[in-house]
């Protein structure tokens, strides 16, 4: 009989501690980390994930069960991982970037577990985008020569384009549209301050002001006065193409004729 009461106490006790032991130990929560490498990877690069599972006195805790998840931006799984904790709590998995990834940002999902410890959670992040190229920053450098290069050409052909129409002017001087022709002989005059008084006079004749001269053509405002070419139309801009190729026509349609006034 008493050997059956200790028997009886002794289970009694047996299940209270296995009871208390199991709560005790259930009660652990686990803490996880995780993190990549890079904030942000290449089409075709190695995505390195890492991180540890902890117990509640952060020890690291061996061989907990860790799920990994990764999502594209538009919530796709494109990466599932199962592994171990190593013997410190520590962990790794490693994935391939698609060539065809969307670029954007990627999330991911981590998930640890370990009988007895109440499950913890943890969430990264990454972004998948093409780094700008050492060989595109060498072709950024060569724009500022580009430009130069082409502005240069530009001013070079404007130069020539103004020469010829001044040479053309120098040939015939002003015509009779400024309805005063240039004087031949006056010494203390240049033949720039002859144009520039012969100019003001033909406008001030064709009632337009001196100080809004535009020309009848591109209607761009005039402020160079030596060079510009009065016609019974009204001025006419050095850089006005469709201007200048007109008064050329004129000139040369006078010449032909044998005569120093336009038609």
């Amino acid at each position: 009989m008493k050997c059956r009461k200790w028997l009886l106490l002794f289970l009694i006790l047996a299940a209270v501690v296995s009871f208390t032991v199991e709560y005790s130990y259930g009660a652990n929560q686990l803490t996880v980390t995780v993190s990549t490498d890079k904030q942000s990877y290449d089409p075709g690069q190695a995505v390195l994930i890492t991180g540890r599972v902890l117990d509640q006195s952060m020890n690291g805790v061996t061989l907990a069960s860790i799920s990994i998840q990764v999502n594209n931006s538009t919530g796709n799984a494109i990466h599932v991982g199962w592994i171990l904790s190593n013997a410190h709590g520590y962990y790794g998995d490693e994935f391939i970037a698609r060539n065809d990834s969307m670029n954007g940002g990627y999330s991911i999902y981590v998930t640890a577990s370990k009988p007895g410890y109440a499950d913890a959670t943890a969430q990264a992040g990454y972004i998948v985008a093409p780094e700008f190229q050492a060989s595109h920053v060498q072709w950024l450098m060569l724009l500022p020569v580009l430009f130069l290069v082409l502005f240069a050409e530009k001013r070079k052909r404007a130069s020539i384009n103004r020469g010829m129409v001044e040479e053309r002017n120098a040939e015939y001087e002003v015509s009779s549209d400024l309805n005063h022709p240039v004087a031949a002989d006056l010494h203390s005059e240049t033949q720039t301050e002859l144009r520039i008084r012969a100019v003001i006079e033909a406008l001030h004749e064709q009632g337009i002001s001196v100080s809004d001269i535009r020309c009848i053509h591109c209607h761009a405002r005039l402020v160079d006065l030596a060079h510009i070419t009065v016609t019974s139309s009204g001025p006419v801009g050095p850089e006005c193409i469709k201007g200048q190729q007109q008064v050329i026509r004129l000139r040369e349609v006078t010449h032909r004729l044998g005569s120093d006034r336009f038609s």
